[in-house]
Formats: structure tokens, sequence, C-alpha cells
């Protein structure tokens, strides 16, 4: 198989106004499966722009030319690397679902530039981590108003197992002007990658 395209439905997390990362994530691993592909690390997730529209997403060989595109993410297909290059289509979201960030308010603990999360949160994987780096970076690093900060790059040896739900530690590790941060994700199999977060438009 050369290339496999990927078209689920998509909703909105609730108030926002764009597809989520957490279901770009989701829905690339799910794409995966559909494919009869294995979805392993080492993963870069890439999202280079907000997609307001359902996302397309197509599996190719990373050898293979990208075209333009609003997000990627590389992984391995066993011993063969593939990249599933994500672009919005025409078709408009109009469907929305609860987002509740507050488990991992409750289950973390924040000092200076470093959240630790401990408990059981009923979160997936990547809803939990997400949404601590978010609650990290607004109390450490409170945005102006009007902006949000958001994912732009997840970096991971390996892909998020259940036990990341329950037992993080994130640390923002390097500022880059007042836009952009570089943070540590340590997990309990130790350090497992980084996250780059970056200031944008609410």
């Amino acid at each position: 198989m050369k290339s496999f395209v990927y078209e689920p439905e998509a909703r909105f997390r609730g108030s926002r106004d764009y597809v989520h990362s957490t279901d770009l994530y989701e829905e690339i691993a799910a794409g995966t499966k559909v494919a009869g592909l294995s979805f392993e690390g080492p993963l870069d997730f890439r999202i280079r722009a907000k997609i307001t529209h359902r996302p397309r997403y197509v599996y190719q060989c990373a050898n293979e030319p990208i075209a333009p595109n609003a997000a990627t993410c590389s992984f391995l297909n066993g011993s063969e690397g593939w990249v599933a290059v994500i672009n919005e289509t025409d078709a408009v979201v109009s469907d929305r679902k609860p987002y509740d960030e507050g488990p991992v308010v409750r289950f973390s603990g924040i000092e200076n530039l470093k959240a630790a999360l401990d408990g059981p949160t009923g979160m997936r994987p990547i809803e939990a981590l997400t949404a601590l780096a978010v609650h990290l970076h607004k109390t450490a690093l409170p945005p102006p108003a009007g902006q949000r900060w958001m994912l732009g790059q997840l970096i991971s040896r390996r892909v998020l197992v259940p036990e990341d739900a329950t037992k993080l530690t994130l640390e923002i590790e390097r500022q880059i002007g007042k836009s952009t941060t570089r943070t540590r994700i340590t997990a309990q199999d130790g350090v497992i990658g980084s996250m780059i977060f970056v200031l944008a438009k609410g």
C-alpha cells in the first residue's frame, strides 16, 4: 500500500471553534487501524494551522513528497517510516462534544514552571497530557487577553499509554520570546519527549 485516505466525522470540543489537537491525535491512531498499519513511536506530531473544517488524513510512506498541510504526524509501522498528512476539507463541522479538563486540575500541582499529575483523571492519555500542559501554561505564563496557548508540536519516543493519564510531570524548560515554549514530558518510564506550545488568537 502506497497511501490511504481517512476522513472521519469531526466535532468541536467545548466552546472551541477548531478541531482539537487531542482529536487529531486520536484519529491519526484510529486511521492506522483502518489502514491495517501499526502506530508506533517515535512520533513527531506537528500542527501548523487551526483546522476549522472536517479534516482529511492521508497516510503515506515517509519517503514520499509531502504536500502543503495543516498538520502532520510521523510514526513507525514496524520498521517503516510513515506520515499522516492532515488538511481540512470544505465540510463544515456542526457537532460539539463536552470537554472537561477539571480532573487534571484536581489531581495536579504546579510549582513555578513545573506541573505534576498524580491521580485517576478518567481521561484519555492525550487529553490528560494536553490539559496538564495548558493548565501549566495558563498558571505559570498567563496569556494576554484574546490569546490562548495551543499545541504546536508533540515529540515522543513512544505512543501514549493509559498510565500517562494518571501520572505525568511537565516542566517548561525553555521560553522563546513571549510566544513559544518547550516543555519536557516525564512519565513513569522516564522522559518520553517534549511539547512546543505557541500563543495564538483564542
